[in-house]
């Protein structure tokens, strides 16, 4: 009898915890577009100028109660910073950087970095500002993705309150 008291408590936390976490997906959009005092967009800016290095990833988040945005970087030698911005101050909460290890991961990056310079790549801020041009919307998430090419995933809130997934070739 015990055993299945612990497992009926073991199930519903388990189940509990699965809506939570869908909460906390679901919650990452905005509510609407002017929801935010900084855009993404702006938090990008600050990110990119505070660390010199170039954007691949940048996400909208809420992290105890206050709403962050974490924007990830590459830069020369390996470097990869995780920054993360306040979006209702624009102040940057917290920045740190590390060297990439891995050498695979070391010669994408190069790579990436290589062709954004001369013009191969678009930047993650010009599909950003593509995908909202395109949908009149919003971006809350993109990053760089080497699954089908090289392209950026976008999701963003379009003028109708619609959450929108879609996807910016890089090339």
């Amino acid at each position: 009898m015990k055993t299945s008291i612990k497992f009926k408590q073991s199930v519903v936390a388990a189940v509990l915890g699965i809506f939570c976490v869908g909460a906390a997906v679901a919650g990452d959009a905005p509510k609407n577009m002017n929801a935010d005092a900084i855009s993404l967009k702006k938090a990008i800016a600050i990110a990119k100028q505070h660390t010199g290095a170039v954007p691949v990833e940048a996400e909208r988040d809420s992290h105890m109660g206050s709403i962050v945005y974490e924007i990830e970087l590459v830069g020369e030698q390996g470097k990869e910073f995780h920054t993360v911005i306040d979006a209702d101050t624009g102040e940057i909460i917290k920045s740190r950087e590390h060297l990439e290890d891995d050498h695979e991961d070391l010669q994408e990056q190069a790579s990436f970095l290589a062709g954004v310079k001369n013009g191969q790549y678009q930047t993650l801020e010009t599909a950003l500002a593509a995908a909202e041009a395109k949908h009149a919307g919003q971006v809350y998430e993109i990053e760089l993705d080497d699954d089908y090419g090289i392209s950026y995933e976008v999701k963003l809130l379009a003028a109708d309150g619609s959450k929108v997934k879609t996807r910016i070739s890089a090339e």
